[in-house]
């Protein structure tokens, strides 16, 4: 059956369609310093209290910011997290990623807090997991002078090492697994991402992939590409939002920590352009946020003080009016699903 003849069906909080945004668990004062080594500091400041006037640096092993993020999320609909652990620190055998076990264990604390929230609200936040499948991830080493030694893994292999360790770390685990996880067709949702190809269906991607399967066929494994229709991200690079059935994508804009590559945000309109394709057309089953906390990247829509900002790598917000608006993303976010849902 084709992607755009099914019946797509889920564990959220009941809607037509659900609404996800990827989740960063990688923030905090040193990475804010140097943005994961490019010597680039951030100077975007996150609301972090429900004070409205309160924006600082986001800490991802703190309790209370974890807490309130999810508050927030709840109140203006958000029903899952899609945690970016493409960067690796799942599996410390995979090369790439050594050293980022802390932001796994990140996740894992929020995934505390998002179990104890669901059991004391009637509006729940799921999560779901991304892995990565960069070369480097695959098992490439290199010597001293920078040349490869060798590359061990297939890209389906990579995921069966990565779903196992997902299932076992997350979906399994007692206190915050099972139907916390978010589930897509029946099975939790697990998403793969690489630059430049789509690890579903090249030929050694997972579709074809003939070895041991125990692990990766119990989830519904789908294609984390740059905002390709019926993929769950990573930024729109091809135009804007995508119509599909299953997923569309919606980004306020991008930009690396050098500023080399981006898509401008635009005052807020390439924000709403994005939303306004999902709002014109038969909506979507999942409307993917990119992102609410990332702020390596720039594609947060988390309310913050961009005052510090350079515009170059990193936008002031400023609305139609050329006035800075922390919160000009956030009420727009809420705006859209509150139309997305009453229409």
């Amino acid at each position: 059956m084709s992607l755009d003849n099914q019946t797509y069906t889920t564990n959220g909080n009941g809607y037509a369609t659900d609404i996800g945004t990827w989740f960063m668990t990688y923030n905090n004062e040193q990475m804010w310093k140097d943005n994961f080594g490019s010597g680039n500091p951030i100077f975007y400041r996150a609301l972090v209290s429900e004070n409205p006037d309160i924006f600082g640096i986001l800490d991802s092993s703190n309790v209370e910011m974890i807490d309130f993020q999810i508050r927030k999320m709840a109140e203006i609909g958000i029903d899952f997290i899609l945690y970016d652990i493409t960067n690796g620190g799942l599996r410390p055998e995979i090369v790439y990623g050594r050293g980022n076990e802390w932001i796994v264990n990140n996740a894992i604390l929020t995934c505390k807090r998002i179990a104890k929230w669901n059991r004391e609200n009637a509006h729940k936040i799921k999560y779901a997991i991304a892995v990565g499948m960069y070369k480097a991830i695959l098992g490439e080493e290199f010597d001293e002078q920078g040349n490869c030694i060798h590359a061990d893994w297939t890209i389906g292999q990579c995921t069966e090492m990565q779903a196992e360790a997902v299932w076992k770390m997350f979906v399994e685990n007692p206190e915050f697994g099972g139907d916390h996880y978010y589930h897509l067709n029946g099975k939790p949702l697990l998403i793969i991402h690489d630059w430049g190809e789509n690890v579903l269906t090249v030929p050694h991607g997972w579709n074809a992939y003939q070895g041991d399967r125990t692990y990766g066929d119990r989830f519904t494994v789908r294609n984390g590409q740059n905002g390709e229709p019926g993929t769950y991200g990573w930024q729109t690079s091809d135009g804007g939002t995508q119509v599909h059935p299953e997923v569309e994508v919606v980004c306020p804009g991008w930009s690396t920590a050098s500023g080399d590559s981006r898509i401008p945000r635009e005052n807020g309109e390439y924000y709403r352009r994005n939303w306004q394709v999902i709002l014109d057309n038969p909506p979507p089953r999942i409307v993917m946020i990119i992102a609410l906390n990332d702020y390596n990247e720039s594609l947060a829509i988390f309310p913050t003080d961009t005052s510090r900002c350079n515009d170059r790598n990193e936008e002031q917000w400023r609305n139609t009016k050329g006035e800075l608006d922390a919160y000009m993303y956030w009420n727009i976010t809420k705006e859209c699903i509150n139309k997305l849902r009453n229409q």
